[in-house]
């Protein structure tokens, strides 16, 4: 969905992303891991990251940022991160309505990997991806931006709209975390 966003917005012939079409596909795949993490599923996060490449387009266009992919990134990450909590806020009486009926669905929902590594390693791919999953969202996230996208703790510090040092030690938190789940499961020791 969000390449037909990207698309869309070509065919236009006016289109302000025809510079950040190589910038999306590099950045992709971490987009749509951080879109998984602030979405409630997988539908939600392909539409969530076809709304911020729009927002980037509009952003583009009126030249409120730059095709930099320094600017970009950021960018990106904060708006996935706005727009997800708009569309929380937005959906929560309707959401809580709907959950009683999608218990069942929910129960066979299988996770997508959105880990880029060979098949023999499908499993540990989704168990570490279950792993990250189990962490608190702002400490996962932190673990997504900085791994998948390799940002600078400054950048995610602006995105998060949180002080450099606080990123810093969820970083550490998330990483200890994450090594205290992963030595109690016997797959990876």
């Amino acid at each position: 969905m969000p390449e037909k966003a990207i698309r869309d917005s070509k065919e236009t012939g006016d289109s302000p992303l025809g510079n950040c079409v190589d910038w999306f596909r590099t950045n992709r795949n971490s987009l749509l891991a951080f879109a998984r993490l602030q979405a409630s599923g997988d539908l939600d996060a392909d539409d969530l990251l076809a709304e911020t490449i729009k927002q980037i387009a509009r952003a583009l266009a009126d030249k409120r940022v730059s095709d930099s992919p320094d600017d970009l990134t950021p960018y990106a990450f904060t708006t996935i991160r706005h727009t997800a909590i708009t569309w929380r806020r937005r959906n929560t009486n309707r959401r809580c309505s709907e959950q009683n009926y999608s218990t069942e669905a929910e129960a066979t929902e299988q996770i997508q990997p959105w880990m880029s590594v060979s098949e023999d390693t499908d499993y540990l791919k989704n168990r570490l991806q279950e792993k990250l999953l189990q962490l608190p969202v702002e400490l996962a996230e932190i673990i997504i931006m900085k791994t998948w996208s390799e940002l600078s703790f400054s950048e995610i510090a602006r995105i998060t709209n949180t002080a450099k040092s606080t990123v810093d030690s969820r970083y550490r938190d998330a990483l200890a975390r994450l090594r205290k789940m992963l030595r109690e499961d016997p797959i990876f020791y």
